[in-house]
């Protein structure tokens, strides 16, 4: 039963049938972050280690290298607000997001070379607190834009969507927080991620990340546009909690057969309420809502110029990437040899 919800709601919930439908296909980073999931439960229940950040970073470098900027980006806030509030890591978390970012050095510092010529202008996050809720339980109708009655600039309705349902809503909330808050003296509990969530959440809150974008203006922290984007890391954060917990009461307690039945019906209307969302956002349905825009391939050139810059900075980037790799891997093997010396 468990794993039937975590099924659903991760691979249906409306973030990642939006964001697909309106071909954001870099999204494909989204189906990574169980791996990060893990590792970070990994480094909670004591396994962090040099082995631990060559494979943390090693995630990083692959999301990255799979055009998952903004879920890199997301992961490197999410590890940083961990260290903030769980200071016995702080030391390992700095040096993986060190390693991280050196890893991912080939992408990272072509970034530089067009700083300051784009007009990357911040659009803004979720105008409300209530807006998150409704996000959740509210199928938006697709379309191209919503005015948020001026709090945000016109923005796409599909980056307002997290769609779970009302009993989806309801199953993360007792078990995802309230139950992981409850039991939080419990062995393997961990309510203390629900603080970086709750970080995630703030940040993308209506012109809050703007002030973060002004006071590091940097390639990594100016990309993102959309702070709303964000909150998926909280929400999937939140939906592996509840998934534990709720797997924890099915190991822990017999229930009578009428209750395993409801539990049935529960998710079968779960089942049903992301059914119906996925046939707004499918994209022979969600096309519909868009006008037609004709395709003129007259006007456009393929425009290839010389560019021995941006080769430069490729090269030099891609060697701090090697080095930074040959460095982590000395530093496993070395950690290995001091548990373990030869005899």
């Amino acid at each position: 039963a468990a794993f039937t919800i975590l099924f659903l709601i991760f691979n249906f919930n409306g973030h990642i049938l939006a964001h697909y439908t309106v071909g954001h296909f870099t999204w494909g980073a989204y189906f990574l972050y169980p791996w990060f999931i893990g590792l970070i439960f990994d480094l909670l229940e004591g396994r962090g280690n040099w082995a631990w950040t060559l494979k943390t970073s090693a995630w990083m470098l692959l999301v990255f290298l799979n055009g998952g900027y903004h879920h890199y980006v997301w992961a490197l806030f999410f590890m940083a607000l961990l260290a903030v509030t769980r200071y016995r890591y702080f030391g390992l978390l700095l040096k993986t997001a060190l390693f991280s970012v050196a890893l991912c050095a080939v992408r990272i510092l072509p970034l530089f070379l067009p700083l300051g010529e784009f007009d990357n202008i911040f659009i803004g996050g979720f105008p409300l607190v209530n807006s998150i809720w409704e996000s959740l339980v509210n199928i938006q109708i697709p379309n191209d834009i919503t005015l948020n009655a001026g709090m945000t600039r016109p923005i796409g309705l599909w980056e307002f969507t997290l769609y779970v349902g009302l009993l989806g809503a309801f199953f993360l909330l007792y078990f995802g927080l309230y139950r992981v808050i409850k039991n939080a003296s419990e062995e393997n509990a961990h309510p203390e991620l629900l603080i970086p969530t709750a970080g995630l959440i703030i940040l993308s809150m209506g012109k809050i990340y703007q002030y973060l974008r002004i006071a590091l203006p940097v390639p990594i922290i100016t990309g993102e546009r959309v702070a709303s984007r964000m909150i998926i890391l909280g929400f999937l954060f939140v939906l592996a909690l509840a998934v534990i917990e709720l797997q924890r009461v099915l190991d822990h307690k017999v229930f009578h057969p009428a209750i395993k039945y409801l539990s049935l019906f529960l998710a079968l209307l779960i089942s049903n309420d992301l059914w119906q969302n996925f046939r707004f956002w499918r994209i022979r349905d969600a096309a519909k809502a868009f006008e037609i825009k004709p395709f003129d391939a007259a006007k456009y050139t393929v425009a290839n110029y010389p560019d021995p810059e941006y080769f430069t900075m490729l090269w030099v980037g891609l060697a701090i990437s090697v080095v930074s790799l040959i460095l982590l891997i000395f530093l496993v093997k070395r950690e290995k040899r001091q548990i373990c010396p030869e005899t």
